[in-house]
């Protein structure tokens, strides 16, 4: 997938005895995003590919073929640094430091449906929650990990609950199954994961639903 936003960074050599430039392509947006393979594209003049070393100060670069490598990083710190090595000569390249931020997601009820008014039979009918990416160019989902739900029924009983995962499960799946009409049930306090994050981060989000 490949994202319109691209951003061509160029880096002069820092040696007054090398000559040529360095060129870095970010080819998915102006910044690192958290969680997913950013791919870059580097170059040197007169300089062939075996001769860069690249090191990074955060996450993990992988070369995919000459010129060619992906970058992941995660949310521990909020900046990056690309280093770029000339390995033959010994002598430095370029340095540069790059902003780190999250992709912009979306709590959604079987993955499409926000905060409403929802038939009884529809909402019977999920199977959970969905932490979708709305990054452009992106189809991608992170794991939830857990949330509270609140049930009021139309009686004014209150029910607590707390679901593991992302389906639901335990007395959420039946609490989803047997809904009635005039009941409203909130889930808040989800937590989300990025692919090789150690912790979960909670989102800002509580989906509410009446059912009608």
């Amino acid at each position: 997938m490949q994202n319109k936003t691209s951003l061509l960074l160029f880096f002069f050599f820092l040696s007054t005895f090398l000559k040529g430039q360095a060129a870095v392509e970010l080819e998915k947006i102006q910044v690192l995003l958290a969680g997913i393979d950013n791919p870059i594209t580097i170059a040197v003049d007169d300089l062939p590919d075996s001769c860069i070393s690249v090191a990074v100060s955060t996450g993990n670069i992988k070369k995919e073929r000459n010129g060619r490598y992906s970058w992941r990083v995660l949310l521990d710190t909020n900046k990056a640094v690309l280093t770029l090595t000339d390995r033959c000569n010994n002598e430095p390249l370029a340095k540069r430091q790059y902003s780190i931020r999250e992709l912009a997601t979306e709590i959604l009820l079987g993955a499409r449906y926000r905060s409403c008014q929802i038939d009884k039979k529809v909402f019977s009918e999920q199977k959970g929650l969905a932490c979708i990416v709305m990054e452009g160019g992106f189809d991608a989902r992170l794991e939830i990990q857990d949330f509270q739900v609140y049930l009021q029924k139309e009686s004014g009983k209150i029910l607590e609950g707390h679901n593991i995962g992302a389906r639901f499960s335990g007395n959420i799946l039946t609490w989803v199954k047997s809904i009635e009409v005039g009941d409203e049930i909130i889930f808040s306090q989800i937590m989300y994961k990025y692919p090789g994050a150690k912790q979960a981060k909670e989102s800002t989000e509580t989906l509410k639903f009446v059912i009608k």
